[in-house]
């Protein structure tokens, strides 16, 4: 009797299979055995990739490794028979592994779809090999249109299938679901403020919130910094459509984060990561602003052989002429901008939005909540009239009021900065706050600042040297 082994494969499983139907290798197998049935063929092992490229050497096909293992340790077949030639094979490489296999052990291959391939004969190998062949050439061009419409898809804005939804939007992405944006929205806020993105994944996580459903994992799985990071930093955050990494489509699907915002958030997430992991807008916060005065290079903060922390312009991409003490610079820069935002011209400011917006009583509400919390800092610390229970319950109370407040206020202005400064006392945050929320506050009024060299070596900082070109 004629020993036979059925070998089955697809790349993937029918989508969405209905209840009681048999998916697509199990199909080819059936077919297989009732080919065996009508020979008389005995069939001895019955091998099935459900879900395995064969185009990809990289990646593995287990029960066709294991099919080829059990042949070259013993096991007799007169055949193997499977559905088409593709299925079993789709690389011209494996095409020689099988037939120098064939030679050693004695076997052919039958295929329901492909007849005339005998393995004995020249003729019948020329076959095998040229329908191999010709396989491999249907799998590129497929590739190729597959890539091409994937473009296609892209450019025009429309889904790109795959049943996977993106977080914060619809399946078919038309619409927001509220609480998703939202939650894009405060892990930005949180995040810019100086939050790290393990904080946040560790909230979200703790609460519930779960990555969007899949075939593999309906329910959604739990959130890791490489994917929140991957989709925070994802154009289509802010409306656009991108293929493999190119823009292609802007405005496409809704936004859930206005682009300055974005773009703060982006280059927070991207800048270079220090020795331990953090960014460096995290422990020094005029990153990215402050400027070469000779080539007009960025400055870097580095700590030189006496471990002095310095804001040096670095070689190869800068000229390495220009070196500033963080120490002398920062402070500079901090008192600066406290006098900028404590200015008539800006309290003017502010208090114009807030009467265009009607947010008068959500800043004397803001005052007075900056007030209070002082005020319990002072009977906590100074005066001893209330115990630290209570003094913690009162601040815990205010905190979350006052960043309430400024998150509404935040929300309803054009200028971020004019809500996030909205009723606050500059000089006594400044130094209470993270670098990376100074960073952001530096940022939206600075264009830029300029270290012009020293006048001479060895002389002692001369803040004139510092040039400041603010926006706001």
């Amino acid at each position: 009797m004629t020993d036979v082994a059925i070998y089955a494969r697809l790349s993937q499983e029918d989508a969405d299979p209905r209840p009681g139907q048999a998916t697509a290798t199990q199909r080819q197998v059936a077919d297989c055995r009732a080919r065996a049935e009508r020979e008389g063929w005995n069939v001895v092992a019955v091998y099935d990739d459900p879900d395995h490229s064969a185009s990809d050497l990289k990646r593995r096909r287990p029960a066709f490794e294991r099919m080829l293992g059990d042949l070259t340790d013993g096991v007799r077949v007169d055949a193997v028979l499977t559905y088409k030639l593709d299925r079993l094979l789709r690389h011209p490489r494996e095409a020689e592994r099988v037939i120098e296999l064939a030679d050693e052990r004695g076997f052919g291959i039958v295929s329901l779809n492909d007849p005339g391939i005998d393995l004995a004969s020249p003729g019948g190998r020329a076959m095998f090999r040229m329908t191999i062949t010709w396989a491999k050439l249907e799998t590129e061009t497929m590739s190729l249109r597959i890539r091409r419409k994937a473009r296609d898809v892209a450019e025009s804005g429309r889904p790109n299938g795959g049943g996977i939804r993106a977080f914060g939007l619809t399946a078919d992405k038309a619409g927001i679901v509220p609480v998703e944006a939202e939650l894009v929205r405060d892990a930005a806020r949180r995040i810019l403020a100086g939050e790290s993105l393990h904080s946040v994944v560790i909230d979200w996580n703790k609460r519930g919130v779960r990555t969007p459903g899949r075939r593999s994992a309906p329910e959604g799985r739990k959130w890791e910094v490489s994917s929140l990071k991957r989709m925070l930093t994802a154009p289509r955050i802010v409306g656009d459509r991108s293929h493999h990494g190119e823009i292609v489509s802007a405005g496409a699907v809704p936004a859930l984060l206005d682009r300055d915002t974005w773009e703060r958030l982006r280059a927070m997430l991207s800048a270079p990561r220090g020795g331990n992991g953090g960014s460096t807008i995290r422990k020094h916060y005029l990153t990215g602003l402050a400027l070469c005065g000779r080539c007009g290079a960025k400055l870097v903060a580095r700590p030189d052989w006496r471990g002095t922390t310095r804001y040096v312009c670095a070689v190869p991409r800068g000229c390495g002429g220009i070196t500033v003490a963080k120490a002398n610079i920062e402070p500079l820069i901090a008192e600066a901008i406290a006098i900028r935002l404590d200015s008539p011209a800006f309290r003017a400011a502010v208090e114009a939005t807030a009467a265009r917006t009607g947010l008068g009583a959500d800043l004397d509400q803001l005052r007075a909540d900056q007030a209070a919390l002082e005020e319990a800092g002072t009977m906590y610390l100074v005066e001893r009239s209330i115990g630290k229970a209570a003094y913690n319950k009162v601040v815990a109370q205010l905190t979350r009021r006052i960043d309430d407040g400024h998150r509404r206020i935040e929300r309803a202005t054009s200028s971020p900065v004019l809500g996030r400064m909205a009723g606050m006392d500059i000089r006594n945050q400044w130094e209470q706050r993270p670098a990376a929320w100074r960073n952001e506050i530096a940022r939206a009024i600075i264009n830029t600042i300029t270290v012009n060299p020293a006048p001479r070596r060895g002389t002692r900082f001369d803040p004139g040297r510092i040039d400041v070109e603010w926006s706001a």
